[in-house]
């Protein structure tokens, strides 16, 4: 077996920005789609989950045009919540955030546009993601704006 270097996820991760699929982006992280979407109990919901647990990562509601990631995250972040899942990816890796609502924005075309909601102290909370100037400075990067 080949080893899997740095230099691999680095590039992995920009193919991934640049060119990657809604499937292989879902993947990459860990999920896919659940088959008891659009059925008894999720008719007018797609849900996303985690391969590993099962348990609810993203939820696509089809009446509401919203997208719902299920964090555990807090607005008061703490050392022990940097290892998790959800921190990394809206903390460190926000491209491939932005990368994954294009593609959900791709996908769920005919609703019109997307509303975007984070689980935030138990609440959902929308947000947007910006570039370029945040809080009046210069960015270089995606920063997350919490919208309520």
């Amino acid at each position: 077996m080949a080893q899997f270097t740095l230099l691999d996820l680095n590039n992995h991760i920009n193919y991934l920005i640049e060119k990657g699929s809604l499937k292989e982006l879902l993947e990459f992280l860990g999920m896919h789609y659940y088959d008891g979407s659009r059925k008894h109990g999720n008719e007018s919901r797609d849900v996303y989950e985690f391969i590993e647990t099962g348990t609810l990562a993203i939820e696509v509601l089809l009446e509401e045009s919203k997208v719902r990631f299920w964090s555990n995250l807090s607005e008061w972040y703490n050392l022990p919540k940097k290892d998790s899942f959800w921190y990394l990816f809206f903390g460190q890796y926000l491209k491939l955030a932005k990368r994954l609502m294009e593609l959900l924005n791709e996908k769920y075309s005919s609703l019109g546009s997307l509303a975007y909601e984070l689980k935030l102290d138990g609440k959902f909370r929308g947000f947007s993601l910006g570039y370029g100037v945040f809080e009046g400075r210069e960015t270089e990067d995606y920063f997350l704006e919490l919208l309520d």
